[in-house]
């Protein structure tokens, strides 16, 4: 009974949930008289009166007058210490017309967030001597919708250090999965997304434009990386964002991933930057080892090695091997690019398809994948591998991709009465020689029989089988690189007993 009654009175004064304030910014000025009101509101004084309320709160902008508000703050602005929802927008969709330019605050960053739980959304920042936005500590934040480190035209770099800098900041999100939620982050002096320290975990940067293309063909990157995970970050997802243009690496130069593991690359546009499109250790191509284990940024993850990339036009058909943790799972992910990266290895223009497969005991893998994919003859093929812990690997050495002029299966006997029949084909004319291969797996994982090294005038050939039953067999035609150009269909035959 006095448990019951002692629970009735914590019921009875219980505190009301405090509703959300809104604290509109009217004025561009940077005037801080201590009250944010209908008479004069700056950000300055928006910020701080956000703080002093308990709760989250919202910060909204009605400026006079059309075109872009700039606002331009003459020292920095106040460390948000209590969650708030910063909207430039007032019309979703519209053009962004709130503009915070740092070109007057000195050694400062743009907006800087410890207290977590926020939001910063559709706003142009730029011309900050640190970072445009700086999430520290507090975690759970979204930035999304921004433009950072250009000018409201998007004609002119105006970059600030960094775009956004993660510190010891966990659960973040930067972009988002809708066109709305896509950041611009272009112009920036140093990177455009930087995450640091240990506590920098489980952020998502996904959607965005991290470098970019304007309406007038000129391109616009960060002079670092588009993307660098460093000091043990880990556990950071990084999806389909497009990354292009920048000067260092990171996803083609946009990825510097110098410690930490678990951080997952995948299905971006990664084209045009000035260095790798995923470097590992910051210092090159890291090359495969056996059976991985060695051991640094994403575990150092090995890469596929692709032997050869064919297009029917409605589909691509890969085959390579893949070395690394024994008996383990890992998805593969394949990219085309109009070009091939100098260093021979990625970058990865379009994300063109995956394939989830396993590694056997001795830690080797050999794959055939057919992707349903439309892509072209000419452009150059990479690949990426993730291990179950989420750790990407740089990107593959490329190879170009061919066009799957293939042998045609002759028709031919379904039946033999020998182990040794005579399988026959049609001529390509480029070939430099034929491969056959014929298997009593549809996939041809192990076949039977193998003549790899068939002469260009030879268009038959015996094969030797070990017993009675139902085979399949194809034949491809070997290109000038010595690469398989695209197997033929399959053909199919029973030897009798």
């Amino acid at each position: 009974m006095i448990r019951i009654c002692c629970i009735t009175v914590l019921l009875l004064c219980a505190l009301p949930v405090r509703a959300q304030t809104t604290f509109t910014v009217n004025t561009t000025d940077d005037t801080n008289d201590g009250t944010c009101n209908a008479a004069h509101c700056s950000l300055r004084e928006a910020i701080s009166a956000a703080n002093a309320a308990a709760g989250t709160d919202n910060i909204t902008f009605a400026i006079a007058g059309s075109g872009i508000k700039t606002i331009k703050p003459t020292s920095a602005l106040p460390t948000i210490t209590d969650p708030v929802n910063i909207d430039g927008q007032s019309t979703p969709g519209a053009a962004l017309v709130i503009e915070l330019d740092g070109s007057l605050a000195g050694l400062a960053n743009g907006l800087v967030i410890m207290a977590g739980n926020s939001s910063v959304r559709d706003l142009i920042i730029n011309r900050f001597t640190g970072a445009g936005i700086l999430l520290s500590t507090g975690g759970s934040n979204t930035i999304a919708g921004n433009l950072i480190g250009m000018n409201a035209a998007l004609t002119q770099a105006a970059g600030n250090r960094d775009g956004v800098y993660i510190f010891n900041s966990a659960d973040n999100i930067v972009g988002g999965i809708s066109e709305a939620d896509r950041n611009i982050i272009a112009g920036n002096s140093d990177d455009g997304v930087n995450f640091e320290g240990p506590g920098a975990i489980g952020n998502s940067v996904q959607g965005n434009s991290l470098g970019f293309r304007n309406t007038s063909g000129s391109t616009f990157g960060n002079a670092g990386d588009g993307v660098k995970i460093s000091n043990t970050s880990s556990s950071n997802t990084i999806a389909g964002n497009s990354i292009a243009y920048n000067v260092g690496r990171g996803i083609l130069g946009e990825f510097d991933v110098s410690g930490g593991y678990g951080n997952l690359i995948s299905t971006n546009s990664i084209f045009s930057n000035g260095a790798l499109g995923i470097d590992l250790n910051g210092d090159g191509v890291t090359a495969n080892d056996p059976d991985d284990l060695d051991t640094g940024a994403n575990d150092l993850q090995n890469f596929p090695v692709l032997l050869s990339a064919s297009t029917t036009g409605a589909a691509l058909l890969v085959e390579g091997t893949f070395n690394s943790t024994p008996d383990t799972t890992f998805m593969l992910e394949f990219f085309a690019s109009a070009t091939c990266d100098s260093s021979g290895s990625g970058e990865g223009e379009r994300y063109v398809g995956s394939a989830s497969l396993g590694t056997g005991g001795d830690g080797n893998l050999s794959f055939s994948a057919e992707l349903a994919s439309v892509v072209t003859a000419g452009d150059w093929l990479t690949a990426t591998a993730t291990n179950p812990d989420n750790s990407t690997s740089e990107f593959s050495a490329c190879i170009p991709i061919m066009s799957a002029d293939a042998p045609g299966v002759a028709p031919g006997i379904n039946a033999y009465n020998t182990l040794t029949p005579t399988l026959s084909w049609t001529r390509v004319s480029w070939a430099q020689g034929y491969r056959l291969q014929v298997d009593n797996n549809a996939d041809f994982s192990s076949p039977e029989y193998a003549n790899l090294n068939l002469p260009a005038n030879t268009l038959e050939d015996e094969a030797t089988l070990p017993t009675p039953g139902v085979y399949y067999w194809r034949v491809c035609a070997v290109q000038a690189n010595g690469l398989c150009g695209g197997w033929s269909a399959r053909g199919e035959f029973r030897v009798l007993g």
